[in-house]
């Protein structure tokens, strides 16, 4: 039995890229690149998403769960307190979640 910690992806689903893990001013969580100027095309916008680490924990709980009862497929979605997330791909290597922080992201 892997330990799906270890082969989560957490990617943000506005912009379709792999968030990453950023030191906050309180603690460490993960946050969407576009958010800095560098990562941005002209005239893209910024993007808020981000994720707690706390947050991102839960959500791997789930999918473990899942896992381990054999119900982890494609598709399964659901909601951590504002945070939804949805598996859209697994591999071996990678099991892809997009995630949307509904505090963040309006649209």
């Amino acid at each position: 039995m892997p330990d799906i910690t270890k082969i989560t992806g957490f990617y943000c689903s506005r912009c379709n890229v792999r968030l990453k893990l950023v030191k906050g001013k309180y603690s460490i969580y993960y946050r969407c690149p576009k958010y800095e100027l560098k990562h941005r095309e002209y005239g893209d916008t910024v993007c808020t998403n981000s994720i707690s680490i706390q947050k991102a924990y839960k959500i791997n709980e789930i999918l473990q769960k899942k896992y381990d009862d054999g119900d982890l497929h494609i598709g399964i979605s659901g909601k951590v307190e504002f945070i939804k997330y949805e598996v859209v791909s697994i591999a071996a290597e990678e099991i892809k979640v997009k995630i949307k922080n509904l505090q963040k992201l309006r649209n």
